[in-house]
């Protein structure tokens, strides 16, 4: 067959395509989706717009926010014509509709699920943490690219997913951090500067100093575990601390800074000068007998008794320095985890730029380092390493190399070309592939290193076209560094 034939032919085949595909939205228009007459209006409006609020819950409002908005419009026209009585059915018909926008917004979800799971979870946890309340300009800003790339979701059109993901998700995540800190560190921010204010340098120094050091510790411990109970405990112990510091700097400013030390020997002084007192009323006989007894009695009973007070008060003092000092032992045995930490990110917001766009994609997931190779290429049906990929596996042994003792998984996945066992048995040859050029290549020890085959059970993208299929045949390298557990 010539070109011009074969020009001619596929654009009769386009031809056809198109108008087979607008005769099928002529049919589903012209039958409209289906109205139950005999239902109640009112109660169908009410169950839509719960319908509605559960999707936006569910942020379809920004993963298909064509389709939400729709539904959206569908449910305030129905609201309208039921506040002026109108016609039930045109009510239910709105209903209806509505719910059609929502049935495509749930399909296109699935759609943005397989293609960017990882930016809906880091935007569930930057809400979660509060991130429109602390810091709404931004997170509006990234909800405004995400939902242009939900706008080509629902065009079919996966392509803006794959390349802007890597983006959204630090954003999400850097929202996220930054929210956390707000919620847990802003008290203990506030008083310190108070305290400051009210001159703490100069009447409550260590205090000061221990309250900074708590909220630098509780800082950057949240920075490597913004999920970790024990971040939470840093943070509360940063607002103790910073409030307490407050109640010092006021006391001592006020005259109130009598330590540990001068209570007890002030305590001491007036011991000694209630012995020296009941020493001299006998010595001078000014007082005989019973009375000597009474008078000495009372004496030493108010003595004792504002020597209780003072000595309640030792020991509250002495109980809030040893707890300041436990508190102070604890974050200095953790500081070398939170360095730790501070590294590893380092290491991975590095090792993102280590990677071409069409050779692979690197996330975090806590303490894990997910690097996608999307630049790795096999022969059809084979797990054999090409030559040209060696250079691209040569940055992720660098990258594996730089996080020091890790624990590394190789995961092979394919498209669904094929029966299930198939693709199991070529994606775990593939991943076994990878590992063996790890291990040779000593950038991991062998008992360090898991090969796992996953098949097409955990694809990107549709496996019903082509470049759906390209997308979904890739190897996954996930490194966890070994860190050594605070107690």
């Amino acid at each position: 067959m010539r070109l011009g034939q074969e020009t001619t032919m596929t654009h009769f085949a386009k031809k056809f395509i198109g108008l087979s595909a607008l005769l099928l939205t002529l049919v589903a228009c012209s039958h409209g989706p289906q109205v139950v007459s005999t239902a109640n209006p009112i109660e169908e409006v009410s169950r839509f717009g719960m319908e509605v609020d559960t999707a936006a819950g569910n942020q379809l409002n920004v993963v298909s926010p064509k389709h939400f908005k729709s539904a959206q419009s569908e449910l305030e026209k129905a609201q309208g014509n039921l506040e002026r009585r109108k016609d039930s059915q045109e009510v239910l018909r709105h209903v209806a509709r509505g719910r059609e926008h929502l049935r495509l917004a749930n399909r296109t979800a699935g759609f943005a699920r397989a293609n960017m799971e990882e930016v809906i979870v880091a935007r569930e946890r930057a809400l979660a943490a509060g991130g429109p309340r602390f810091y709404g300009e931004e997170f509006r800003d990234v909800d405004k690219d995400l939902r242009s790339v939900g706008l080509d979701l629902e065009n079919n059109d996966p392509r803006t997913a794959a390349t802007r993901r890597s983006e959204l998700q630090s954003r999400y995540l850097r929202i996220e951090m930054r929210s956390i800190k707000a919620a847990h560190l802003g008290p203990a921010r506030a008083r310190i500067d108070q305290a400051i204010k009210e001159d703490a340098e100069k009447y409550a120094p260590r205090s000061l100093a221990i309250a900074k050091k708590s909220y630098v510790d509780a800082d950057a411990f949240i920075s490597g575990h913004p999920h970790d109970e024990r971040a939470r405990w840093r943070a509360d112990a940063a607002v103790a601390n910073a409030e307490h510091l407050l109640r010092i700097t006021r006391a001592a400013k006020a005259g109130e800074n009598i330590s540990s030390e001068e209570l007890a020997l002030q305590r001491e002084n007036e011991r000694q000068q209630a012995r020296m007192k009941e020493m001299e009323l006998q010595a001078q006989g000014q007082l005989q007998g019973q009375q000597v007894q009474e008078k000495m009695a009372a004496t030493q009973a108010a003595t004792e008794e504002e020597l209780a007070a003072r000595d309640a008060q030792i020991r509250e003092q002495q109980a809030r320095l040893q707890e300041e000092q436990n508190a102070a032992a604890r974050l200095t045995s953790e500081n070398e985890t939170m360095a730790r930490e501070r590294e590893f990110q380092s290491k991975f917001e590095q090792a993102q730029t280590q990677f071409a766009e069409d050779e692979a994609e690197v996330y975090r997931q806590g303490d894990r380092l997910i690097i996608r190779l999307k630049g790795l290429e096999f022969p059809t049906a084979q797990a054999l390493l090409k030559g040209s990929n060696l250079p691209l596996l040569a940055k992720v042994q660098k990258i594996i190399r730089d996080f020091g003792e890790s624990s590394v998984t190789v995961e092979g996945h394919t498209d669904s070309q094929g029966s299930r066992a198939a693709n199991v048995k070529l994606s775990l040859d593939r991943a076994e592939a990878v590992k063996e050029y790890l291990v040779s290549s000593d950038a991991v020890n062998e008992d360090k290193i898991t090969a796992v085959g996953a098949g097409f059970d955990k694809p990107l993208a549709s496996n019903k076209t082509g470049a759906g299929r390209a997308q979904n045949r890739r190897v996954d390298v996930l490194i966890e560094p070994e860190m050594t557990e605070v107690q």
